[in-house]
């Protein structure tokens, strides 16, 4: 029967106070899967199995989640990268077991050279540009594409205003991307949420190997 375990520690003590580019690294990485995780749950929620007879996508709330966990999946990229290359982790292989190692580096390749992520990271990037979001999208959409504004009177405070063209904006951004346009949305975030999730095992198997071999035992200790 497997069991709960719950270790406690100075941080100072297991993060060497600071002085250790590595587990700087590491924790940041943990931070960043916490995350993602987070992220990767919530998009769960709203990208449905595309296997169901009628599968219902909430879109424009979809739409944000992919976008976060992109940014997400952006600073894991750069974490990793810089752990794979630090000098006391790569001389860590004599003694590192080859299992939790290679974790590491499976992930950081996955996340480099994932096609899907990396065309998906091209409609969106991680920030908002207003030439490839905004203007791919207000082109995309054409004169005839009709969306809201709107405002609340009833909560008499500056949170009532309602930018509901937004959602469309970010949909046009990514549509015009597509082969088929806003049509195969729907499509492409199952096949996404495919390669999300492996991202995410990928990422959760880094993490591990790494809070396994270099802070577990400092914990508790």
């Amino acid at each position: 029967m497997s069991r709960s375990i719950t270790r406690f520690g100075n941080l100072n003590k297991v993060f060497k106070n600071g002085d250790s580019d590595l587990l700087n690294e590491i924790g940041a990485l943990c931070i960043i899967f916490e995350d993602f995780r987070h992220e990767f749950a919530s998009l769960m929620k709203l990208v449905p199995d595309p296997n169901e007879k009628e599968p219902v996508i909430e879109v424009h709330k979809a739409l944000y989640y992919v976008r976060r966990s992109l940014i997400t999946l952006e600073e894991a990229r750069a974490r990793l990268h810089a752990i794979s290359t630090n000098n006391e982790f790569r001389a860590g292989k004599d003694w590192i077991p080859e299992r939790f190692y290679s974790k590491v580096i499976a992930a950081r390749r996955f996340i480099n050279k994932n096609v899907v992520l990396s065309n998906f990271r091209n409609y969106m990037g991680a920030h908002v540009d207003p030439e490839k979001v905004v203007q791919s999208s207000i082109r995309y959409l054409g004169p005839n594409a009709v969306a809201s504004i709107g405002w609340d009177g009833a909560t008499r405070t500056d949170f009532a205003l309602k930018l509901d063209f937004v959602h469309y904006i970010l949909e046009g951004a990514m549509a015009s991307n597509l082969p088929g346009g806003v049509e195969t949305l729907g499509d492409e975030l199952p096949r996404f949420m495919d390669v999300m999730n492996k991202a995410f095992v990928h990422l959760a198997d880094a993490t591990f190997s790494l809070v396994y071999v270099f802070l577990w035992d400092k914990f508790g200790a």
